[in-house]
C-alpha cells in the first residue's frame, strides 16, 4: 500500500460513523495555476509576501499543468524540514486526490473557493465533503 493510500485509510479509520470528512486542497492545475503564478511573480517583484516552499515551474511543467487530467502530470519536489519531509503545492493535482478519495469514501460534494459557482476547474481551492461507504 502506498503512503498516500495509507494516509487515506487512516482518515477513514478516524472518521466517526456517520461523520463527514472535509478536505481542502489547492488547485495547481489549469487556469487557476496561471493566475496563482502571475500573482506570486508580481508579488515577488514588488517585495510583497514571502512564499517559502513554493517551487517555480519550468515552461514544460507549466504547460503540463495547464492540461493536466486525472493522472499525476509532473514530479512533485520533496522538501525536508523540521517535522519531516513534505511537498509544497507545486504539481498538486486535485483530480488525482478526488480519484483516490472515491475509492474509500462517498464524495457527497465537491466545492470550490473563493468563488463557489466557478467550480474547482476555475477556482484556487477545492473542497471535498466525504462520508464512509
Amino acid at each position: 500500500m502506498s503512503k498516500n493510500a495509507e494516509r487515506i485509510a487512516r482518515l477513514e479509520r478516524m472518521l466517526a460513523p456517520g461523520g463527514t470528512l472535509v478536505i481542502s486542497v489547492p488547485v495547481e492545475t489549469g487556469l487557476p495555476l496561471v493566475a496563482k503564478q502571475t500573482v506570486r511573480r508580481v508579488a515577488g517583484w514588488r517585495g510583497i509576501g514571502h512564499y517559502p516552499g513554493t517551487s517555480p515551474y519550468s515552461l514544460r511543467e507549466l504547460g503540463a499543468s495547464l492540461v493536466a487530467g486525472g493522472a499525476q502530470h509532473i514530479r512533485r519536489p520533496i522538501f525536508h524540514g523540521g517535522s519531516g519531509p513534505f511537498h509544497d503545492h507545486k504539481g498538486f493535482n486535485w483530480m488525482v486526490l478526488k480519484s483516490r478519495l472515491e475509492r474509500q469514501f462517498e464524495i457527497q460534494q465537491v466545492m470550490a473557493s473563493p468563488i463557489r459557482w466557478l467550480g474547482p476547474h476555475l477556482a484556487t481551492q477545492a473542497w471535498f465533503l466525504c462520508r464512509r461507504r
